[in-house]
C-alpha cells in the first residue's frame, strides 16, 4: 500500500544545501535571491570547482536582486574548515566531509 504523507511536509527548510559544478553562478545568485525571498536562514553552496563551502545567512531586501532579496552575511569556509549548521550550533561539520 503506498502512503500518502502531502500533509507531513514541514512548512519551512531548516537548512538547504546545493552541490554546485556547472550551475554554481546560478546558484549564488538567482537561487540564491529566490531561497532568500523564501525566508531560508541558512543556505550552503558546496563549490565543487573551488573545494570549498560558502553559507549565506541573513536574508534581506535588496532591490538589485533577481526576486528582490539577497543574504546579508555570505561566508566562504575552505577544506580545512567546520562550520555548524544554525538549526544544530552544537552539530560540527568538516568542509572535506562535504567534499568528494
Amino acid at each position: 500500500k503506498i502512503r500518502d504523507f502531502k500533509d507531513h511536509h514541514p512548512n519551512d527548510a531548516a537548512l538547504l544545501v546545493e552541490i554546485s559544478q556547472s550551475t554554481l553562478k546560478y546558484d549564488q545568485t538567482k537561487k540564491a535571491s529566490l531561497y532568500a525571498r523564501q525566508g531560508i536562514q541558512d543556505y550552503w553552496i558546496v563549490n565543487l570547482k573551488q573545494r570549498q563551502l560558502e553559507i549565506y545567512r541573513v536574508p534581506v531586501r535588496d532591490s538589485s536582486a533577481t526576486f528582490w532579496y539577497s543574504y546579508a552575511n555570505v561566508q566562504i569556509f575552505s577544506e580545512q574548515d567546520s562550520v555548524s549548521p544554525l538549526a544544530k550550533p552544537d552539530a560540527i561539520i568538516a568542509v572535506a566531509d562535504l567534499l568528494p
